[in-house]
Order: structure tokens, then C-alpha cells, then sequence
């Protein structure tokens, strides 16, 4: 089946005008952030990617009682998922050579980062250390 050139030109004609006539994709711009989030702040929290780094690392998500956790920690996650060690505070330490094994292994620690929307974010981080 042969197309005339016509109707050819006609269907090229339509394709090429509905892309420049189609409205922009739409793009959502993340602001610049100052400071960093709180966890009710954000819509998805900031979550410790698991690797071969040893201990000591974050707790699992659990409902436990805080006097049998080693330490509690606190320390910003930027956007990219990599805390900041100069943000590292020790918030509470039953067992203070585990705290600072915490601050030495922090570098070492990725996060999948927090999100605000579409945006990642920074958010600041309280986490419970495991004995």
C-alpha cells in the first residue's frame, strides 16, 4: 500500500506540531536549604543503607527501651545521603567507647537521604547504637 506524498506530508506535518505545540514538561525546582529537617518534617526519612562497614552501626527500627541501647546519637544526613561529622553528638552513652567508635565510624555510614516532595533533603538524624 502506497501513502501519497500528500497525506505523508499532512501526518509529518501534525507529529512535528503537537511536540512544539505540547506544554513544557514540568520541572520541579528544589529551594536551596539552610538547615537541616526534623523527621516530622520530612516525607520520607532518612534510612541507613546497610554495607560491610562493622560495628558499631545504627539500630534496626524497633520499639525498645532507651537503657538498652549502648548510646543514642545525633548528626545531620545531607542530600546526598553522606552525614556530616562535624554535626556528631553524642546525646546519651551507657557504653561511651562505643559512642566513639560511632563518631570514628560516621564518615564510613550511607543513607538513602531524606525527601521533601520530589526534593532531597538534609535531615538531622537521632539514632540508637546497639551493644
Amino acid at each position: 500500500m502506497r501513502c501519497s506524498r500528500p497525506v505523508a506530508l499532512r501526518v509529518g506535518l501534525l507529529i512535528v506540531a503537537a511536540s512544539v505545540l505540547a506544554p513544557p514538561a514540568r520541572t520541579q525546582s528544589c529551594p536551596p536549604v539552610t538547615q537541616p529537617y526534623f523527621l516530622f518534617q520530612v516525607d520520607r526519612r532518612a534510612v541507613y543503607i546497610p554495607d560491610s562497614t562493622q560495628s558499631p552501626h545504627p539500630a534496626a527500627p524497633r520499639l525498645s527501651r532507651v537503657d538498652t541501647e549502648a548510646a543514642l546519637v545525633q548528626f545531620v544526613v545531607d542530600s546526598l545521603g553522606v552525614p556530616r561529622p562535624a554535626s556528631f553528638k553524642v546525646l546519651a552513652a551507657r557504653d561511651p567507647a562505643m559512642a566513639e567508635a560511632a563518631r570514628v565510624m560516621l564518615p564510613r555510614w550511607r543513607f538513602r537521604p531524606a525527601q521533601l516532595g520530589e526534593c532531597r533533603v538534609p535531615q538531622l538524624v537521632q539514632t540508637p547504637l546497639d551493644p
